[in-house]
């Protein structure tokens, strides 16, 4: 092998490997992706004009189910959405990304948000779609925080 083409070769292979940060990276990402795995029920939701009565948060009847990157959107028993959902918990505080769109549609909405997760709950914080990401878990007219909780059936 001449000097050059194992100096290219030396080059293409630096450049192709992943860095040990981006590795960590990865791995820290897949190990929340694996901790938001399951079935996610709202508990409570406020802000942003959003108005649910206790009945309609009755039972476990809306959410998300989260399963390595990819995401539902259900009320009752119906998914409504599906699309995928991108995690950065390296962020203070975490970040989420989540992108669907009822079956059919094309173009998906994609929200941008934060997250604490604690156990078996979860809170989100986003913006109406378009929004930009908030950088606090507080609520006004076009915020709102949401609070999930684990359902193991």
């Amino acid at each position: 092998m001449s000097p050059s083409t194992l100096l290219f070769s030396l080059i293409l292979a630096a450049a192709l490997t992943p860095t040990a940060a981006a590795a960590e990276k990865n791995e820290a990402v897949a190990r929340e992706q694996t901790a938001l795995n399951g079935r996610w029920v709202l508990v409570s939701i406020k802000g942003a004009g959003v108005r649910l009565t206790g009945e309609q948060l009755k039972g476990g009847s809306r959410g998300f189910v989260f399963l390595e990157g990819k995401a539902e959107s259900f009320v009752g028993g119906e998914i409504r959405a599906a699309g995928t959902y991108s995690v950065d918990p390296a962020q203070s505080p975490k970040q989420i990304d989540i992108s669907i769109a009822p079956e059919g549609v094309e173009k998906r909405e994609k929200v941008t948000g934060i997250y604490r997760l604690e156990d078996d709950r979860l809170t989100l914080c986003n913006r109406k779609p378009g929004g930009e990401r908030p950088t606090e878990f507080t609520t006004d007219e076009t915020t709102m925080i949401a609070v999930f909780e684990r359902r193991k059936d």
